[in-house]
């Protein structure tokens, strides 16, 4: 909600959006972090750790281990 300081700018907040600006595309991924996820994954950790260990999401890590990326 509004308060009647003038905030209206700040009233909403979008996952999308870093302050106020639109999100830039996900990172690439390098050879370097492919390899980090490909052992990770040998070693036995599940995707999801992976993915914030390596700093992006779950389903870019899948797509690396399906060799989709």
């Amino acid at each position: 909600m509004a308060d009647d300081e003038g905030d209206d700018d700040r009233q909403m907040r979008f996952p999308f959006m870093i302050d106020g600006k639109p999100r830039k595309s996900a990172s690439l991924v390098t050879d370097d972090v492919k390899a980090i996820i490909f052992r990770m994954r040998h070693l036995g950790f599940i995707q999801s750790d992976i993915a914030a260990v390596v700093g992006t999401n779950q389903g870019r890590v899948s797509e690396v281990l399906r060799g989709l990326r």
